[in-house]
């Protein structure tokens, strides 16, 4: 699907409204699973409805929230700290991460982080730059502006 071809997605998903919508369209742009976090690892929504393989994706939909022990993992890895610095959307493929690499987009809120979209791809070569420009599309506008909207 071509970049231009985002933005009607992106704006049929927002007069839908929703996060289930906005989720949804991403995934049908990017043909990758994506998943919302708040900024304590507390599921807020993913799709597609479907098992992945991904320990981060388990504990969502096992647990509704990322383990202690896995953010543990991330934390002593650095995944953490790398992240809270960075203003567009980034790639986390390293340590746990490197089976089942994410593009990730920390969703601010005044300037705070108040969640995270993650995307996963299945193979290292699904992160592609592209994929990462668009997620920094999807998730600037809405998620930024509208985080605290229910499911």
């Amino acid at each position: 699907m071509l970049k231009d071809q985002l933005y009607p997605l992106m704006l049929d998903a927002l007069i839908k409204g929703g996060f289930h919508e906005l989720i949804k369209a991403a995934y049908e742009y990017l043909q990758l699973p994506v998943l919302i976090v708040d900024a304590e690892y507390n599921h807020i929504g993913h799709f597609p409805d479907e098992p992945v393989n991904d320990q981060v994706w388990k504990e969502l939909l096992e647990f509704g929230r990322v383990q202690y022990q896995t953010i543990q993992i991330l934390n002593n890895e650095g995944t953490m700290r790398f992240g809270i610095r960075q203003t567009h959307s980034y790639l986390l493929s390293d340590g746990f991460l490197e089976k089942s690499p994410h593009i990730t987009g920390n969703i601010l809120l005044g300037g705070a982080i108040v969640g995270y979209i993650g995307v996963i791809c299945q193979h290292g070569s699904e992160c592609t730059k592209e994929r990462l420009e668009a997620v920094d599309i999807i998730y600037a506008g809405r998620l930024r502006s509208s985080f605290n909207v229910s499911k």
